[in-house]
């Protein structure tokens, strides 16, 4: 399945959603079947590759002034085991355009290609549990649930930083992750039906 984005494309992407209920009516013990019937267990699961990103340059501008991008050495994506939250690429493989002495604008238009680069991918499951415990009419009930978004509290970056600006600031985040998604949340609630 391909999901597609603003203006990127995922190169793999699974969502699935599960339901599973344990029985009430079928259970004779009274005690058992209060307890242990009448669950229901939801997962949504979202399983997906990084979307593509681009470098761009923030120290000369083109000549053109078109999208300004900087010169490509070597493919800058990293092996998910070699990424770190200060290394999500080899920053090493860009360079900028050597800039005309005289104006300050590149010589030439850098030669990195449109989503060249390959995001941090998702790993999400969502689970609910719920049970409605009957009270003392028929029509009411009080409804137990709990809901955990991101349950496994899995980290999954969001947004890394493609400004090339090394020339020009010591302190640049080029290749520094610079959002993450949210961890894990949960959520208990009780409802009366009636």
């Amino acid at each position: 399945m391909v999901i597609w984005t603003v203006g990127c494309q995922s190169q793999a992407a699974v969502r699935r959603s599960s339901h599973v209920s344990t029985p009430r009516n079928n259970i004779s013990n009274r005690l058992i079947r209060e307890v242990a019937g009448g669950w229901q267990l939801n997962t949504i699961t979202t399983l997906e590759s990084g979307s593509p990103t681009t470098v761009w340059n923030n120290y000369t501008s083109s000549f053109d002034y078109m999208g300004d991008v900087p010169d490509r050495t070597c493919d800058g994506n990293l092996d998910r085991n070699k990424r770190a939250f200060t290394r999500q690429f080899n920053a090493d493989c860009y360079t900028e355009p050597l800039p005309d002495p005289a104006t300050g604008i590149a010589l030439h238009r850098g030669d990195e290609r449109r989503n060249s680069l390959v995001g941090s991918g998702i790993n999400n499951w969502d689970i609910s549990l719920k049970k409605d415990f009957p009270l003392f009419r028929e029509s009411q009930r009080l409804q137990f649930r709990a809901e955990s978004f991101n349950t496994f509290n899995h980290t999954q970056w969001w947004t890394i930083n493609t400004s090339y600006d090394r020339e020009v600031n010591p302190a640049s985040q080029f290749g520094y992750v610079t959002k993450a998604r949210d961890g894990r949340h949960i959520q208990l609630a009780l409802k009366l039906l009636f």
